[in-house]
């Protein structure tokens, strides 16, 4: 990777950490582009270079925490108890290694609370709804006593 090519990736990075806390602080309707290129420090030219749009920025901090906390459908083939002791030993590890993944979770439970914004967000939520996915491991738990 050429210094150039870091240069991208640290600067789209940027702009995914401080609309990542925008959509915290102020929800999508109150996120405005204009400040996050300001406080980026990067022209609106920039931002929509990576982002054609504020739903597009939206959309991709959705994929990159989708990617982090999808259920292994594999993984649903280990007792149940093991299962719930591997998510929250990740849950608990990803929050230890990296502190601001606390961010991404307020902003997961903001975007599923606010259909509406992309169909692509809300296909997301109904494909990968963790509790749905988690029912069929509770009630193996509950028949086997564990």
């Amino acid at each position: 990777m050429t210094n150039r090519d870091q240069q991208r990736d640290e600067q789209r990075k940027r702009i995914l950490e401080i609309a990542l806390e925008e959509f915290n602080r102020h929800g999508f309707n109150g996120t405005s582009t204009r400040r996050i290129t300001e406080i980026a420090g990067v022209s609106s030219g920039l931002l929509f270079h990576y982002f054609p749009s504020k739903v597009s920025l939206y959309e991709e901090l959705v994929r990159i925490a989708f990617r982090y906390i999808d259920v292994d459908l594999e993984a649903l083939t280990i007792d149940p108890l093991t299962f719930f002791h591997n998510q929250a030993e990740f849950v608990l590890s990803l929050l230890r290694e990296n502190p601001r993944s606390a961010a991404m979770f307020t902003f997961m439970a903001y975007a599923e609370q606010h259909p509406g914004v992309s169909d692509i967000v809300d296909h997301f939520f109904v494909e990968h709804y963790l509790v749905k996915r988690s029912v069929p491991i509770i009630e193996a738990g509950q028949r086997d006593g564990s």
